[in-house]
């Protein structure tokens, strides 16, 4: 059941860049690919044939958050569907839930990457509470420390 409820607000928003001035997770990869140090292992596991894009715009707010490089566990990006989705709200809940889980576990790798170690994260549960509709068609600010 909806409800009003109290409107307040315990952290500031974060100074990021726009969206629009960010590369999406595919342009980003296609950068990647064309880079000639780029090691050859790496462009092989992205350059397949099996590549599927995902159903979401993603942009990193920082790029060292979208890469294989030893960083702080923190983690800020923008997503929205690709296209247009209909006005059910459950449906918009389910993707800000399933996008919220996507790179999630990945942050708490960051601090502890080491090139050629294998690393396997899962999320077993968390949870979320939606105050307020919104359309997940639109540019959301995900930020994980």
């Amino acid at each position: 059941k909806d409800e009003n409820g109290f409107e307040h607000q315990e952290v500031a928003m974060p100074s990021v860049p726009s969206p629009e001035t960010l590369l999406t997770m595919e342009e980003l990869r296609e950068r990647r690919l064309c880079r000639p140090r780029f090691p050859r292992d790496r462009r092989e596991k992205l350059d397949t044939g099996n590549y599927v894009p995902w159903p979401l715009d993603i942009k990193f707010c920082e790029e060292a958050g979208c890469t294989q490089t030893k960083t702080p566990p923190r983690m800020r990006y923008w997503f929205k569907a690709k296209g247009r989705l209909s006005d059910d709200l459950a449906l918009h809940r389910c993707v800000v839930a399933y996008t919220s889980d996507l790179i999630f576990s990945a942050i708490s790798l960051n601090p502890h990457y080491e090139r050629g170690v294998k690393t396997l994260a899962l999320s077993l549960d968390h949870s979320m509470w939606f105050h307020r509709p919104f359309r997940a068609d639109e540019w959301i600010l995900y930020v994980a420390n």
